[in-house]
Parts: C-alpha cells; structure tokens; sequence
C-alpha cells in the first residue's frame, strides 16, 4: 500500500504540493436511482458495522460529513493496518457505499487541493469523489467499508455520514456590515445576524462578514439552532471573537466561554481569530460539532496567562467533538481534545494536553509545548513566627490545586485557620476567607499577628495566584503537613503540576479505532503517547510520527525520566491492535505496562522500526505483541521480548537537528538500515528497502 504524508514544509509556513506525486480526487459516485432524495432510500440492505470480535482497520474520515455540495465533493479516509508484523498492503481495499452505488479504491493516494486560506494542500488517503445526480437533491448517507489484507481481521465499516447533493451551495446569505443599514439580510453584530438566522433556520447559510470585528461575544441570543447542513461563517475583515474581560460570578467554566447557541457553525478562513484570553472555551450544544478551517486560535494574553489565578479550569478548548482543520493556533491548552480530525495546522506555545483522545490526527506541525509556568514552583510568602512561644507551625490540606483549602497555623497550644478555594464564588469573595496568596498574608500580618505579634509574612507572588496551590519544594503542587516556621521563615510556594501529553488516550473515553500520522512535533514537555488508560485500547496506529522534546527541561520534567507508555497496571485492560511504526523520538523511551494485574497485549500489536531513547517493560507478563527492528540510545538494554533491536547514539548523535524540527537521521541511524514496515515516510519520500529506521528518510525536503 502506498504511505501517507504530507510534506512538513507546512513547518516553514508553506503548504506544498508533494514532489511526483501528483494528485488524485478519487473514482466518482452517485447516489443509486432508488434514491429518493431521503437518507437511506438508495439502500436495498444498509452497511452496518459488525461486532468487533477480533482487531480490525483504523479509519476515520478526512473531511467534516454533512457538507452540501451542488456538483461534486471529494471525500477521504485515513485507514491502516498491521498485516502480519508489517503495515505495508495491510488494507485490502476500501469500499464507498453511497445510497445504493458503490466504488472501491484500491490504494491510498495523495490528493492535492487548496484549504481554507487558498493554500495548497495534500494528504495521502482513500479518496472518492461524491456526485449529484441530475434534477434530484436532498440527504444521502455515505457508509465506508474498509477491508484488512489479513483474513483474520474483521472489516470496519463506518457511517453513516450524511451528505446534500443540493441545487445550490447555500440557501441563504446574511452579512454583518455596520457601513450598511441593518436590513433583513445585513446586521450590526454577529449575535443579531445569528439571532435572525435562527428565526428563519435556513438549512445551510452563509454569513458574511465585512468590517472589522474586535471581541466580538456570542452569546446566545434566542433559542438553539441547528442547520442541516452548517452555518458557514466568513469574514473580508478581521474579525476577532471573544471577550473584554473575565466574569467573576455564575459557574466556574460558562459564565466567560462563547455560547452561541447553535451547533454545527463552520468558522471559516484566516481573518478570523477565537481570542481565549477572557474565555474559557467555546461551547458547541448537544448535536453537529464546530468546524473550525484555517482560523486562528490564540490567547492574546500570552503562553501561561494566569485564569483566576492558576491554570484555566477547562478541560477542553472546544466543546463536543469538533474538527480542526489547517488552523493555526497558540497560547492554549487542551487545543483538541477529543477531536474528531485534526487536519494540518500549526500549533505553537502550547502546554498541558494537545491532542488527547483525537480520533484521526494527520499532519500537524506543533512548535514547543511547555508547562512550566505551571509545574516549576513559583515563588508565594515566607511565614515565621518570632513569638514567645516555642513552637509554631504552617499546614495546608488537601491534594494539588484542590477546591477547598485550609491553612491551619499553630503556636504553642493555639491554632487559627484560613480557608481558601478555587471555585467561581471563591475568586468572587463570597465562598472562603480568601482566594489569593495576598489574602493568606494580609491574614497572617493583621488577624493572627493581632493575636500574637510574633506572626509576620512577607508575599513574594507577582502574579496574583490563587492560594490552592501552596506547596513547599519538591511536593510538586500537594498540600503539606505542620512545618515548622519558629524562628527562621518558611517558604510557601505555588505550583499546579499543570503537565501534559502530546496525545493521550484519556480516562473512560475513547477506546477504538484511532489513527495519526506524519505529524511533526519539537520543544515539547510531554510524554508523547500516553495510551495508559481504564478501558481498552483497541485498533490504535500511529506511524510517521516525529516527536520531540525538550533537552533542556524544567523544575519537574527531564527527558531522562519521561517515557511514553501504553496499557496500565493493575487494570486489566486488553491492548489489542496497537500500532506505533517508525516513529521518531530521540529523546524519550517507550514503556509496556504488565506489571501489578497487567493490561494484555494481542498478536496484532506492532511496535516496530522506531527509535526510542530507550525501550523497557514494568513487569513480566506475557506480551503477544511484535516489538521489532527498533533502536534504542546505546547503552540501554531492550526488553527481553524485543527481536533486532540496535542501539547507538544519544539524542545529539542520531537526527540533524531534532529539536528545532530537523529529525533527518545521521549517524548510527544510517549506519543500521531495517526493512520498513511504511513505503514512504513523514515527506512522503519512498523509503529504501532496507533504510533507516524513525519517521523521515532521508531527510525532510527543502
């Protein structure tokens, strides 16, 4: 099977059309005659995807569903498999089942066109390219059948995805321009046009917008509205939605987000920005999830702006699912999770998670990922007790950051508390005796020091943090027991353990069918792929991934002690169909975790033609699991079950120069070729046979 990639030119802030590649938009289908123009009708039996009783392929769409086309509309999948301990020819073939007809394409291909910011773009995957049949419009269901090489897979069949052959693009345009009178069509607001869209629900409209829009709200107006298509939202001038500054009331995560009111808007085009800086997030209602295409996402307030005093409360930066294609953001946390694609993009200054539990990730660019603003400890007050008697101490319960807190002082036999919290009536002053660290000073030099002069402290917080996160150093953000402060000052410090994985299988989410790859990543403080969770792991394949981190690192990070990781111990999950091919990381290791009551691991499972800084077990349990023909960091001992394992080099000797994006292999890398188990790598380069092992071969194009 022909590889995937998409050149990571993308990293140098041009898109390009891969070299002798070409570009292919698929065979063409139409719908059958049986097709009424109701969803389904085409059908003489419906596709349905078979019980999963054994692994099967890994596949997701390329595009957002439920698009509405008036010609054509080429449509992708991404879809792997490991074929007896090799990823090349492991898809069969894939089958397009639109209402009633059918198509079936053989080989990936890479398919050029130009995205939202009229910048060429390519992606290698199973393309096929929908058509309207004449005079006949309305809802037809796309399922797509994905076949394993392997007789002993299952297929995968997914959909139904809903598309609209439609007499037009767009059933009706509105704008927003305030040189203009406000009309029927024509607003002064986003909010207003949303509102009037509402009213007349049109089932897939366009807005417009003209004039420059700076935190621009929505909030909400009337009731919910959900297109049949998406309410296309573009922009002729900058436009910049948000808001002026952060709430103090309501709830902790939806009294400062963006709530339109409205699922399924597709935000279109660089002239429009999601500014994060006084937002929580982005709140999609139950229903069709936001595209958002080519914009920018960025908290103008800087990397590791303070929100009410720590690390923003959200766990997510988009609500319910969304799809980002080719934008470009920075600043942020939690950029996509859950994700159903993530197409293209650049993201840059990140921290915390970025793609936890994404369903189809496919060529990213991140630049730098970094928590420390939020894991180094950070100076809060000294607190000493100079008084007659001749003990006192400090305590602050709870665990890291938690919603309640109390500090308890003691001297002698008398004791005062503090109580502190982190929740929105907290910051708002009505739910504790304090939020801020300069609460807990201004306490301790007025109250306590009124009860015994002896109390003094001084705050050495700047940034206005909030008093949940006093810890002492080396306690990584945990409460601390009585310390004692009689005499010399103690040093309250502040610290989140705010830390972060590039992408993460999350608790109790996502547990099938997940696929990245020619992703390129560098600077980053994470661990890199973290599928240690409570549920199953099954049909993961990751390849084409180059993945770097920080040399340097921070208070609490090394990359001597990171490692990515999959299964769990003591959960018992079952690791079935887990694929990490030729991925490069020079300087983190890759652990199986079987130890305790261990995760199993099937005979599906390929970890093969990577490098790793060094490549272990945690325990002794069986591994059915291929692990082969990697290379790890000379000196380190591979796990008893890896076969043709090499080692050489460090993290300086093995890429050109990995952590500014370079991961070219030099060295020992070359000096150690493997047969590969992908046909091309990250560039879309056809590897040699044997070649070096890792994402790129030989290097990255200029």
């Amino acid at each position: 099977m022909p590889g995937f990639g998409q050149t990571p030119a993308a990293r140098r802030g041009n898109f390009v059309t891969l070299a002798g590649s070409g570009s292919f938009a698929g065979p063409e289908i139409s719908p059958s005659q049986a097709w009424t123009g109701t969803a389904a009708s085409g059908f003489a039996t419906i596709p349905s995807d078979p019980i999963r009783t054994t692994a099967k392929p890994a596949a997701r769409l390329l595009v957002p569903p439920g698009q509405f086309f008036s010609r054509k509309l080429t449509v992708g999948v991404a879809a792997a498999a490991n074929n007896g301990g090799t990823l090349i020819g492991g898809i069969a073939n894939v089958r397009f089942h639109f209402e009633g007809n059918t198509v079936d394409v053989a080989d990936a291909t890479p398919f050029t066109f130009k995205d939202a910011n009229r910048n060429e773009v390519t992606y290698w995957g199973y393309w096929a390219t929908l058509t309207k049949p004449a005079n006949l419009t309305g809802e037809a269901h796309l399922f797509v059948e994905v076949v394993p090489a392997d007789p002993t897979m299952q297929a995968r069949i997914i959909g139904p995805y809903s598309f609209f052959p439609s007499a037009s693009l767009h059933d009706a345009q509105y704008t927003v321009d305030t040189t203009q009178p406000a009309t029927g069509s024509n607003f002064h607001s986003f909010d207003s046009a949303l509102l009037q869209i509402k009213i007349e629900s049109p089932a897939n409209p366009r807005l417009l917008i003209k004039v420059p829009l700076e935190n621009e709200p929505m909030n909400g107006l009337g009731s919910s509205y959900t297109p049949t298509g998406y309410l296309t939202v573009e922009a002729t001038a900058p436009v910049t939605f948000g808001r002026s500054s952060i709430n103090s009331t309501a709830t902790v995560d939806s009294d400062s987000n963006l709530r339109p009111k409205a699922s399924g808007i597709w935000l279109k085009g660089g002239n429009i920005t999601i500014d994060y800086a006084n937002v929580d997030h982005l709140f999609a209602e139950s229903g069709k999830s936001y595209v958002l295409d080519g914009i920018n996402m960025t908290n103008s307030r800087g990397a590791g702006a303070l929100w009410r005093g720590g690390p923003y409360f959200t766990g997510f930066r988009v609500r319910n699912d969304p799809y980002l294609l080719e934008v470009s953001a920075s600043n942020l946390e939690n950029i996509a999770v859950a994700a159903n694609l993530v197409r293209g993009g650049t993201f840059s200054m990140m921290s915390r998670d970025i793609f936890a539990d994404a369903r189809c990730l496919v060529g990213t660019q991140v630049a730098t990922q970094n928590d420390s603003p939020f894991n180094n400890d950070a100076p809060a007050f000294d607190v000493q007790y100079s008084g007659s008697e001749s003990s006192a101490t400090l305590a602050r319960s709870g665990a890291v950051d938690p919603n309640d807190a109390t500090y308890t002082f003691a001297w002698g036999s008398n004791s005062a508390t503090f109580s502190v919290g982190k929740q929105a009536t907290d910051y708002a002053g009505t739910g504790s005796d304090g939020y801020l660290f300069s609460d807990v000073v201004d306490f301790i030099n007025t109250t306590l020091a009124g009860q015994d002069p002896g109390w003094s402290a001084t705050l050495n917080d700047s940034d206005g943090r909030r008093a949940s996160s006093g810890t002492l150093i080396g306690r990584k953000g945990q409460g601390f027991p009585a310390t004692d402060c009689k005499g010399s000052a103690l040093e309250v410090l502040s610290n989140f353990d705010a830390h972060g994985d590039w992408y993460q299988q999350r608790f109790n989410l996502q547990s099938e069918n997940v696929i990245a790859y020619d992703n390129l990543a560098f600077d980053m403080q994470t661990q890199n792929i973290f599928l240690s969770s409570n549920v199953d792991a099954r049909d993961f394949v990751f390849f084409n991934n180059a993945l770097g981190n920080d040399p340097v690192g921070s208070d609490y990070f090394s990359d001597t002690v990171v490692f990515s990781q999959i299964g769990r111990s003591n959960q018992s999950t079952a690791i079935s169909h887990v694929v990490v091919a030729h991925c490069s990381m020079p300087n983190q290791g890759f652990s199986f975790r079987n130890d305790g009551t261990p995760s199993t691991f099937d005979s599906y499972c390929l970890i093969a033609n990577n490098v790793f800084a060094r490549l272990v077990e945690n325990g002794s349990a069986p591994i059915e699991a291929l692990v082969t023909d990697n290379h790890i960091h000379a000196g380190e001992t591979p796990m008893d079950d890896a076969l043709a394992t090499t080692t050489g080099g460090d993290r300086d000797s093995l890429f050109a120069d990995f952590n500014a994006g370079d991961f070219a292999p030099v060295g020992t890398l070359l000096a150690n070729p493997k047969t590969p188990v992908f046909e091309r790598d990250l560039a879309a380069t056809v590897r040699d046979a044997p070649g070096p092992v890792g994402a790129l071969y030989p290097s990255i194009p200029e």
